[in-house]
């Protein structure tokens, strides 16, 4: 059965969308250049073909802002481990983040909130929580 909603989204992911029509007409050898009119087998082969085109570019900038921040958010958990190691926690699990924020921009390199830094700067910062962790073991024993 030929899916429409399928085709269309394809050609936006694809950025193929303005070529449509001759893409459809190279489909049905020259038959139509409506989608719509496309038989199953013809419908099923453009859209194999059009799987085989690469992403365009917007698909991709945006593939990659969701995988930066997935690094961030990765990035920032791990600061967050190291900071509740170092006891910058409330209650049971919650965190200090009055107390986290101001050990941010008093005394890292970036001088900036926890959550508005770039990961260079969270990298820099999780290196020195690291080693303040390192210290505080060494001095409890």
């Amino acid at each position: 059965m030929v899916n429409l909603n399928k085709l269309h989204a394809l050609l936006n992911v694809k950025g193929v969308m303005a070529q449509k029509a001759n893409l459809v007409s190279s489909a049905s050898n020259g038959r139509t250049e409506s989608s719509r009119e496309l038989t199953e087998n013809e419908f099923d082969l453009l859209i194999l073909s059009l799987e085989k085109l690469p992403d365009s570019a917007s698909t991709k900038k945006l593939k990659t802002t969701e995988e930066a921040n997935a690094q961030l958010a990765q990035l920032i958990r791990t600061a967050l481990y190291y900071f509740r190691q170092l006891g910058y926690v409330t209650g049971t699990n919650g965190f200090d983040y009055n107390r986290i924020n101001t050990f941010c921009t008093t005394k890292t390199a970036a001088k900036k909130r926890l959550d508005k830094m770039d990961k260079t700067q969270l990298t820099a910062t999780i290196t020195q929580l690291k080693m303040l962790c390192k210290h505080t073991i060494y001095s409890k024993k």
